[in-house]
């Protein structure tokens, strides 16, 4: 079965409830994460390798999706009280499988 990039893109927001960029940066933003805790806290280099086209680009997504900067994140208590909400034995994911 075929169907257009719309048609796609349409069936994958009504079933996933985001829409393909929105999934997309979803995925460099978590890959974003991982490159910082391999390469030492290294931003600039991280957001470059995680698909980002600068790193202003990277800190504009990651401020929108997590409400601070990277910098604020990583320095900070923000990180571990996010760990703690959006964990998958919390229990805001248990039954919940559409998180």
């Amino acid at each position: 079965m075929r169907g257009s990039e719309s048609e796609v893109s349409r069936h994958f927001h009504r079933d996933v409830g985001m829409t393909l960029v929105q999934y997309r940066t979803r995925v460099r933003l978590l890959r974003f994460i991982r490159e910082v805790d391999e390469h030492a806290g290294n931003l600039l280099k991280s957001a470059g390798s995680s698909g980002f086209g600068s790193y202003s680009q990277c800190h504009r997504a990651f401020r929108a999706e997590f409400c601070c900067a990277p910098q604020e994140f990583f320095a900070s208590g923000v990180r571990a009280q996010m760990e703690g909400v959006f964990e998958p034995e919390s229990p805001l994911w248990v039954g919940n499988p559409g998180l």
